[in-house]
């Protein structure tokens, strides 16, 4: 029997050859069954595709769970996946393997070799030198294709579709699964899978491994079309939250999006809409040397039937914003939530999903689809989750989807901070009236703090004690022998890697800690998450502009305190933090890991690039009671804002709280005078800075 050691190699080896695959392009496709269940490019956002391999990840679940021992049941799920890989198509194996290492306790033990590492062919950013073609044809921003493509944001945007699919996940462990179902659940799947078996007797007879290894063997992805609800929902679930976050983490990708093309002068991105849907899209798109798919052109405009199909998905949803209700099972109307929103117009299948089967068919989805198929002479980038945000309208077609979750947000009643804890960051000192400019936030370059030096002790040491009334904005701290110079500018700069046999270039920035001086103001121990964001200084009044860039928990005895963060342990990147695409870590997780460590932002892509004469920006600082929020301890990688957890989403607060909600008083002031003039919070400017 193979060991552990040598079904991890194994896997790694087939996810592998099933990413080069896909890299090759549709020449390797050909090997797949001439059938309509395989013939054809796969998407993921074609709903029939994305099912199939969910379903193909279930069976590889109740394989690993069939054998006496766990390597026995896991060379039994790789024997599958292997004769499926000789047969399917690459990606849907892949993803139904994706699926199952990431969300099954036993499938976690294999490795899933990183993608930039297994199949840099799928990745084409630009060159460090020399000259290379337009991937961007046209509009009005060719010159962050450094940034659509990059490749550590390509590979987080997969990953995150992996982690949260809107097929959802098989069971974590199908040992726990079957002692939480009936047998007489057990037999009414099999029956429904399999009819006229004497299953009731082969079940009842049957050890837990064997009848997992009946399941095994009847799954097949041939009959999605017989997963009725009452089976679907048995035999998988969705993830925490999981149309909430599916809003969020795209919102939050906007920003970012459009402080970058700020940085660059130009506008923020404009929605791709339902009003511009039968004009020409400006900017087109030519994926270059990533084989498998076409180029689509500038100036094409969406086919009429195609906008007749959006249009008709559009109103659904718009219907159900200006009523503030969804459809739900049975035809009743149901209330908007954090969750059912998203699940509606991404869509989660409807199995999954308490809302009308045969409503909301997909919005979300169907874009993608249709945006694919206006390349030649395959479907473009959009069909794919490794590929797609390279595409200038990946940006203009989430706007417009994320305008939908703006708009019901701004609905929403206003947050009273009534339960704000009794924890001080100061504005300004006594008698200072200069907005924007708070002492208590201290930032300096990690390379400039004193070697061998612990830098929490070293924050209280210099901005502790006798210098709390002292201003640190930009200057030389002194204390005791130890020296650090504050800053108030950050700087951004290209890297360059040999990355797929090319030398290419990113986007990065000069790493940076924080520190915070913190006043528990009572007589007692706080809990206090917090909460950090940045915001272009002149958008810093568009809540939907605002990036979140990290959220920690901090214990605070009463008094004063100075706590340290540096940027490798943000709360939205991947983690361990990677600075370069040719420096990424292997994949693979201990199978107890509550976090899903392949998972989260780029911590190259932090900041905003800035300009090369510096761009304000605004910084802030805000602390939540953490008995309210009810965040954890983070785990040692992964993201928990982009990627949540294994068991729940580790926050209860609404996901952006506090920008997730219109604030009261005038527009042109709103967070100025409601968030940052509490005494929970406090903000400054600072500089980010390009260095050519």
């Amino acid at each position: 029997m193979a060991t552990l050691d040598e079904l991890r190699e194994r896997s790694g080896t087939l996810f592998t050859d099933l990413l080069r695959a896909q890299a090759n392009g549709p020449q390797d496709e050909a090997r797949a069954a001439p059938d309509a269940a395989t013939s054809g490019a796969f998407s993921w956002f074609n709903a029939e595709d994305a099912i199939a391999s969910a379903v193909l990840s279930l069976q590889l679940s109740a394989l690993a769970a069939s054998g006496d021992t766990v390597e026995a049941g896991l060379s039994a799920a790789l024997d599958h996946a292997e004769q499926e890989g000789n047969m399917a198509r690459p990606e849907h194996v892949q993803i139904a393997l994706a699926l199952f290492v990431t969300h099954n306790r036993d499938g976690r033990r294999l490795s899933k070799p990183r993608t930039v590492a297994a199949a840099p062919r799928l990745f084409s950013p630009p060159r460090a030198s020399g000259r290379h073609p337009a991937i961007s044809v046209g509009g009005a921003s060719p010159g962050l294709d450094y940034w659509r493509e990059d490749v550590l944001a390509n590979e987080h945007h997969q990953h995150w579709h992996e982690v949260y699919p809107y097929t959802g996940v098989p069971p974590a462990s199908f040992a726990e699964w079957l002692q939480s179902h009936t047998l007489d659940d057990l037999i009414e799947i099999m029956e429904t899978l399999a009819p006229g078996q004497p299953w009731r007797d082969r079940i009842t007879a049957a050890t837990p491994a064997q009848q997992a290894d009946l399941l095994g063997q009847v799954i097949n992805a041939e009959q999605v079309p017989l997963f009725p609800r009452e089976v679907y929902a048995k035999l998988f679930r969705l993830n925490d939250r999981q149309g909430e976050l599916f809003f969020y983490m795209h919102e939050q990708m906007l920003a970012r999006y459009d402080a970058e093309l700020l940085s660059h002068g130009l506008p923020r991105v404009a929605p791709f809409g339902r009003d511009d849907w039968d004009a020409p899209i400006a900017a087109g798109h030519d994926p270059i040397e990533i084989q498998g798919f076409g180029r689509r052109e500038p100036d094409v405009a969406l086919p009429a039937d195609a906008v007749a199909t959006l249009r008709e998905l559009w109103q659904e949803i718009e219907d159900a914003l200006a009523d503030k209700q969804l459809t739900g099972l049975g035809g009743e109307l149901v209330p908007f939530d954090r969750t059912n929103f998203g699940e509606a117009v991404e869509a989660t299948v409807p199995q999954l999903r308490a809302l009308a089967e045969d409503a909301y068919g997909g919005l979300h989805n169907t874009g993608h689809g249709v945006l694919a198929r206006l390349a030649a002479p395959v479907r473009g980038v959009m069909r794919s989750t490794v590929t797609a945000i390279r595409d200038p309208v990946f940006w203009q077609w989430h706007k417009g989807i994320d305008d939908f979750n703006a708009r019901w947000q701004e609905q929403l009643e206003p947050y009273r901070f009534d339960d704000a804890p009794a924890v001080l960051v100061r504005n300004a000192f006594a008698g200072a009236d200069t907005p924007w400019s708070s002492p208590d936030i201290i930032l300096c370059q990690t390379v400039d703090l004193p070697d061998e030096t612990n830098p929490a002790e070293l924050g209280t040491q210099l901005f502790g004690g006798e210098r709390w009334d002292t201003d640190f904005a930009a200057a030389e701290a002194a204390a005791n022998g130890a020296t650090l110079r504050t800053i108030d500018t950050l700087t951004t700069n290209m890297g360059s890697a040999n990355f797929g046999g090319s030398r290419i270039r990113f986007l990065t920035h000069e790493p940076f800690s924080y520190f915070l001086r913190l006043e528990n103001t009572t007589a007692d121990a706080l809990g206090v998450t917090v909460r950090v964001f940045l915001v272009p200084a002149d958008q810093a009044e568009k809540r939907g502009m605002w990036m979140e860039m990290d959220k920690f928990l901090v214990e605070l005895a009463p008094g004063r305190h100075v706590v340290y963060r540096p940027d490798t342990e943000s709360s939205i990147i991947k983690r361990p933090a990677e600075t370069s695409p040719a420096a990424v870590s292997a994949g693979g997780v201990d199978p107890d890991e509550r976090a899903y460590c392949d998972c989260g932002w780029p911590y190259t892509l932090l900041l905003p690039r800035g300009t090369t004469d510096g761009m304000a920006f605004r910084l802030l600082v805000l602390c939540t009671d953490a008995a309210i929020d009810g965040v954890q301890a983070p785990e040692h990688c992964g993201s928990m804002s982009y990627c949540g957890a294994v068991d729940r989403y580790p926050d209860t607060r609404d996901m952006g709280y506090p920008f997730c909600r219109p604030f009261a008083g005038p527009a042109d002031s709103a967070i100025a005078d409601q968030i940052v003039a509490l005494s929970s919070a406090a903000a400054r400017t600072v500089t980010i800075r390009h260095i050519p």
